[in-house]
Formats: structure tokens, C-alpha cells, sequence
């Protein structure tokens, strides 16, 4: 096993033949490398990953207790793009086919798989 420090230094290793499969959410996996030149002969193997020992329970982005003003705006902001349809409309364009609504903002977790040559 190899720690990456991002994804798509995994991604020129799957396709320079140095490793044989990498763990991705599907939709990075998807956009960031299958539906490009170099992911041609890839693709999605086995079930889903969902393990919250592995994979933690979502992501996320930390502020400091003391911004509790941050916080407010933040979390309205986040409202607001979920209920005016932004969140579907740049999802549909950059993750078409894939479901990325937030059904839990505080336990979302999104799918993961592994991508191997076919």
C-alpha cells in the first residue's frame, strides 16, 4: 500500500502501470481520470466501499470553535445553494450521472470504489 499526497499523482501511476488499482469516490474517480484519454481501459471494480473505520464519515472543513460567525454564514450559505438548485445544476454538469446530494450534512458520506485495469 502507497500513501498519495492527491489523487492524481495515483492516477499517473495507474496509467504509467506502476499500480495496479487505486480507492477513489466515484465521482472524482469518474471526472479525474476514467472519462479522460489516460483512464481509457479502466474502470470500476466490486461493490461500493462504505466504511466509516476506513473512510471516516464525509468531508469537511474545520474552522475554530471562537468563529461561531463564520459558522452562521457558512451553514446559510450551504442552505441557500441546496435550496436554490445550485448544488444540482454544477452537479449535473461536473458529475453527471452520479447522485451528490447531502442527505445528512453532518454524517454524508460519499461513495467510494476502486478503479483497476479492465
Amino acid at each position: 500500500m502507497t500513501a498519495y499526497k492527491d489523487q492524481n499523482l495515483a492516477y499517473e501511476d495507474l496509467a504509467a502501470g506502476r499500480l495496479d488499482g487505486t480507492l477513489v469516490m466515484v465521482a472524482a474517480g469518474q471526472s479525474g481520470f476514467l472519462d479522460k484519454p489516460e483512464g481509457k481501459g479502466f474502470g470500476f471494480i466490486g461493490k461500493a466501499v462504505d466504511d466509516a473505520t476506513i473512510l471516516g464519515s464525509g468531508i469537511g472543513f474545520g474552522l475554530r470553535k471562537s468563529d461561531t460567525e463564520l459558522k452562521v454564514e457558512l451553514d446559510k450559505a450551504i442552505k441557500q445553494v441546496q435550496d436554490d438548485g445550485t448544488v444540482e445544476k454544477l452537479a449535473k454538469k461536473y458529475f453527471p450521472g452520479f447522485d451528490v446530494r447531502v442527505r445528512n450534512l453532518r454524517f454524508a458520506r460519499p461513495s467510494t470504489s476502486a478503479i483497476e485495469k479492465n
